[in-house]
């Protein structure tokens, strides 16, 4: 579901770098961290909660805050949605449909890097029906 949900990320938000599960990789000052947190099956309903933090990183704390901001715009309170197949490793994860993504809260600074670049999270909660 990661892989589905980053690969809608990287088809909304083109210009951007995205990466998955990682934070400790050399990348460029501007970019957006997609990790998962957990999660947890409601068998009683027929869904599963995914927790999905993310973190966005800019050299100035102002772009670093809006780039927060554009990504909860793609995501926050969108019912239905289509998270596209995505082949990783040779590995191909079929399209899910989510039934609901919401923001937990609003874009929080966590303060910079070791590079001094600016960091914001915020933390989305996935359910998706269970097969």
């Amino acid at each position: 579901m990661i892989y589905n949900f980053v690969e809608y990320l990287k088809i909304e938000l083109p210009t951007e770098k995205i990466f998955t599960n990682t934070k400790e990789i050399q990348v460029p000052e501007r970019v957006v961290f997609v990790k998962e947190n957990g999660g947890d099956i409601q068998p009683w309903f027929g869904y599963t909660q995914k927790i999905i933090q993310i973190i966005t990183r800019d050299i100035d704390a102002v772009r670093a805050r809006e780039l927060s901001y554009s990504v909860k715009n793609k995501l926050h309170d969108k019912f239905g949605l289509i998270l596209p197949a995505v082949t990783v490793n040779s590995i191909l994860y079929g399209s899910i449909q989510s039934a609901q993504i919401t923001a937990e809260q609003e874009p929080q600074s966590i303060g910079y890097d070791e590079n001094g670049n600016a960091e914001y999270s915020t933390n989305y909660k996935i359910i998706f029906r269970r097969d």
